[in-house]
């Protein structure tokens, strides 16, 4: 299933604002957001109810939602919005994820993404040269 289909259809699960005046910095530059959170295990139901990808996007997704919610809660913000997302740093967590060792995502799971990564990137050879380890493809694919 395609990178974009995926996150436009896991976007869904989440509401346009998410309330993060709830939450404060914690030692080591995070930061503790329950309604955050519990948007989260809302998502997390939704998405399995769809595919193990969604599950996966909806991770990403609280990711990159977090880390907007340290920046914001910071600037005095009482809120994020998904509309804020930075896309790189989500795409960076889905692939993280996805090719983690240890993971256990459907090898047709891994074999789809690759593919996609692989047209994005305009032929195989290119790909295959990159592809030495997991690491390496994601290292690859944050250009």
């Amino acid at each position: 299933m395609k990178f974009k289909k995926v996150l436009r259809e896991a976007l869904r699960f989440w509401p346009s604002r998410i309330a993060i005046s709830d939450g404060k910095l914690v030692a080591g530059g995070g930061g503790l957001f329950p309604q955050l959170s519990g948007q989260l295990e809302v998502s997390q139901a939704h998405a399995q109810a769809w595919s193990e990808a969604h599950q996966l996007m909806v991770w990403a997704l609280f990711c990159a939602l977090h880390k907007d919610a340290v920046t914001s809660f910071k600037a005095g913000r009482g809120w994020i919005a998904k509309s804020d997302l930075d896309m790189r740093y989500l795409r960076q967590k889905y692939q993280e994820s996805l090719f983690a060792s240890g993971s256990h995502y459907p090898r047709q799971m891994l074999r789809a993404y690759r593919r996609e990564l692989e047209t994005r990137s305009g032929s195989r050879q290119s790909l295959k040269q990159v592809h030495i380890g997991k690491l390496s493809l994601v290292a690859r694919l944050e250009h």
